[in-house]
């Protein structure tokens, strides 16, 4: 009785494919990467045309601190106070007690 093989996950698929693109900005072709991946070619073919071409990386932007910093307070009696740094919330606290 043969054994059914198991296709590979997506999650494996993908991570193959990461891999490949690795290694072919090193200069490694094809054959060469998917034998040290350990797949077919045809199959490293496919799955890489299979897979969105989105960046592995993407770019991001990180603010100032001081601008993430910013805090809003809700009195009891419904006034708002908005753009407040932690400092200015804890001074806020002390005066109002």
């Amino acid at each position: 009785m043969m054994k059914a093989e198991r296709r590979p996950s997506k999650a494996w698929q993908r991570k193959c494919v990461a891999r490949w693109r690795l290694l072919s900005a090193q200069g490694l072709d094809l054959q060469a990467a998917a034998a040290e991946i350990g797949v077919s070619a045809n199959d490293l073919a496919a799955w890489s045309r299979g897979s969105s071409s989105a960046p592995l990386l993407i770019p991001v932007c990180i603010e100032d601190e001081t601008e993430q910093r910013k805090l809003v307070v809700v009195l009891r009696c419904g006034a708002r106070v908005e753009g407040l740094s932690l400092e200015d919330v804890v001074e806020l606290v002390r005066r109002l007690t």
